[in-house]
């Protein structure tokens, strides 16, 4: 495999983690109840980069 591939690769996925233990950390912060705290945090996982955005713009703004 081109090891500049793997490099992308591995420095995506290393993103993707950091982006990933914010965005939870933040939503433990939150004063949402733990029905939407689980929810948000379901959501980040199912859908990851774009469970993420979703939350940033609009989940952020109801807490």
């Amino acid at each position: 495999m081109n090891p500049f591939l793997v490099e992308v690769f591995l420095s995506t996925l290393v993103l993707m983690l950091i982006t990933f233990v914010i965005s939870v950390i933040d939503i433990t912060k939150t004063k949402l109840n733990r029905k939407e705290k689980l929810f948000w945090i379901i959501i980040v996982l199912a859908f990851n980069i774009f469970g993420i955005a979703y939350y940033f713009l609009t989940g952020k703004k109801k807490s």
